[in-house]
């Protein structure tokens, strides 16, 4: 039987990196990392580390010598890399940079995951060659990253949004709405809010995609076409039967956001399809694809395997 290749997912107790971890571990011997939050997952090794650390990160990497490393963790929220910009700093930028310093001498395919929040929102459909100009100290940071991570030889950095599984008890947006619906509150979408998002299994299954073919630099990753966060939250309502009367349109601007938001997040997303020779889903079927795996309890089945008991 040949020998599966070797990942390390950093940030394996994030909502993306466990979403990974949960839907390649069949395929591919997969070692987790995380900061401070343990999860099991059967099938995975997890390993504690501090990767603004670089003799941990050294260790770690000395020790299992991955085929590839796909790099998740970061600091995401946005409002806090606004209060804490030396803690944004040192978690997206410093760690990234020593995970590229202790790569130097392995021949390791690195996936940096970036995001969307490196545009400012003005126009809308950005392609990889648009000029780069994030709008909040979070976007900033990942820009750098996205810098570090180049450093490192056939490295390739996705710039994505996506929803899907967040941990209990944190929530991704998806989680959010069900839960506000069913609790019977009501709830504000942004109208002016445009984004590109994915579900994390259909993103999982482009990054297996991407390992394969090896492909390098920067792409934009989302899905193939752009809607609203208002028409998002509408169409999840509407597809998990709940009672989209309770979702009422808004503006971000009206909302006390500690960091400015980006508003026109759309992705042109023609590259990654032309290189890896495929048609990537729409925002509708992502949508659809998250109700079908809610329908086989995931919420609840899966993520039970994760708390440490």
């Amino acid at each position: 039987m040949k020998n599966k290749k070797r990942i390390l997912i950093t940030g394996v107790s994030g909502l993306l990196g466990s979403n990974l971890a949960f839907c390649l571990k069949d395929h591919y011997d997969i070692v987790g990392l995380y900061h401070s939050r343990r999860i099991n997952l059967r099938g995975v090794l997890s390993r504690q580390v501090d990767m603004r650390s670089l003799p941990q990160m050294a260790a770690i990497l000395r020790e299992f010598n991955p085929h590839v490393v796909i790099h998740c963790a970061a600091q995401a929220n946005v409002d806090l890399c606004e209060i804490d910009s030396q803690g944004a700093q040192e978690m997206n930028v410093v760690a990234t940079a020593n995970l590229v310093k202790s790569l130097e001498n392995f021949e390791t395919q690195l996936i940096h995951i970036s995001t969307d929040l490196v545009y400012d929102g003005s126009k809308g459909l950005y392609s990889e060659s648009d000029k780069v100009y994030p709008v909040n100290y979070y976007g900033v940071t990942k820009l750098e990253s996205e810098k570090e991570a180049l450093k490192k030889e056939g490295a390739l950095v996705l710039r994505t949004n996506f929803f899907g599984w967040g941990i209990l008890p944190r929530r991704s947006l998806a989680q959010w709405l069900i839960e506000e619906l069913k609790a019977g509150r009501d709830v504000q979408g942004f109208t002016d809010v445009i984004f590109s998002s994915l579900y994390t299994f259909d993103l999982a299954d482009l990054i297996s995609k991407m390992m394969s073919r090896n492909l390098s630099g920067i792409y934009n990753c989302g899905s193939a076409n752009a809607i609203s966060k208002y028409e998002f939250l509408l169409q999840l309502a509407k597809k998990t039967g709940l009672k989209a009367e309770q979702i009422h349109a808004g503006f971000v601007d009206q909302f006390p956001l500690k960091a400015k938001r980006a508003k026109n997040l759309s992705m042109n997303v023609t590259k990654l399809a032309k290189d890896l020779a495929v048609r990537l889903p729409t925002s509708e079927e992502s949508l659809d694809h998250f109700v079908a795996d809610l329908g086989k309890d995931y919420p609840s089945s899966w993520q039970e395997e994760f708390f440490d008991k």
